[in-house]
């Protein structure tokens, strides 16, 4: 059992490790998945149950802006993808690196977190 416990704190770090933004575009996080599209951002929503409320800011203005309830929220139906034009993305702009989509459940269990995604390699 000691062999055990001594390979318990490196599956720990490499577990860490493999969930680190190594790669940012496409993340998954609970109910949502986004990445960058021809046309936009690509958000798409994983449950199979509840809608999800979702609201893509640019990383440079994300600290700036007071999001409304999550009730007013862009809903997306379960199972449904949406691409979002990067023109209606606040803040935005040629020169953005990050997109942060926000998101919530709607009509279920309160829950909700936010998705980082890279822009670099995209054309918008």
């Amino acid at each position: 059992m000691r062999g055990l416990h001594s390979f318990l704190p490196v599956t720990l770090v490499l577990a860490a490790l493999a969930c680190a933004d190594t790669n940012p575009v496409g993340l998954v996080d609970g109910a949502l998945s986004a990445s960058v599209s021809a046309g936009g951002l690509r958000v798409e929503n994983l449950s199979a149950v509840h809608s999800i409320g979702v609201v893509p800011i640019d990383e440079s203005v994300a600290a700036f802006i007071d999001l409304a309830p999550c009730e007013t929220w862009d809903t997306l139906p379960p199972a449904r993808t949406r691409v979002v034009p990067f023109d209606e993305i606040p803040g935005w702009s040629a020169a953005s690196e990050w997109v942060i989509v926000y998101w919530c459940l709607q009509g279920g269990p309160a829950d909700g977190g936010g998705v980082r995604v890279g822009l670099s390699g995209s054309t918008p």
